[in-house]
């Protein structure tokens, strides 16, 4: 008797831990398909950014070399 109500207990336990993990598979399947959608958004800004980073590098390199360079006249002022 003492016996089946062990045994009853500990099947009762067991199934709660069993609902338990259920639960937490569901979750983290939740969180890697998240995780898959981030990643793939991250893969393209860095796609982006390298095709796109150094054309820019380029041309305001070209840009800069190609400003007048502006002296002070003798009172200090730039001119316009």
């Amino acid at each position: 008797m003492k016996n089946d109500r062990a045994v009853s207990e500990n099947t009762h336990h067991m199934a709660r831990v069993a609902d338990y993990s259920r639960e937490e598979n569901i979750s983290m399947g939740n969180i890697a398909r998240a995780t898959k959608l981030d990643s793939e958004a991250m893969r393209t800004i860095a796609t982006m950014t390298m095709l796109y980073l150094p054309p820019t590098f380029v041309a305001v390199s070209f840009r800069a070399s190609s400003l007048p360079s502006h002296t002070r006249d003798t009172n200090g002022s730039l001119p316009l």
